[in-house]
């Protein structure tokens, strides 16, 4: 357990007067879900990375350029193998 989670949980329990159990449940179930997301994370590797910066290369429908609004476009795919 963390120092925040000690901290939470004596701020739960002894602060706010909320009994163990649901405490304990507060804190667990963030632990469950990172659990679950770093798994998911992890089988799929480097491919939402990629994904955002492929997104961020590449021009939007509209024709304007990448996050930056200097009305440059940005490379096409295809540039970016040449």
């Amino acid at each position: 357990m963390t120092i925040i989670g000690i901290f939470l949980s004596f701020c739960l329990t002894d602060i706010h007067h909320m009994p163990a159990a649901p405490a304990g449940v507060l804190i667990l179930i963030p632990r469950i879900w990172n659990i679950v997301t770093d798994l998911l994370m992890s089988a799929l590797g480097p491919v939402p990375l990629a994904l955002g910066g492929i997104l961020l290369i590449i021009p939007n429908r509209r024709g304007a350029g990448t996050p930056c609004s200097t009305g440059q476009t940005g490379l096409s795919a295809s540039e970016l193998r040449t």
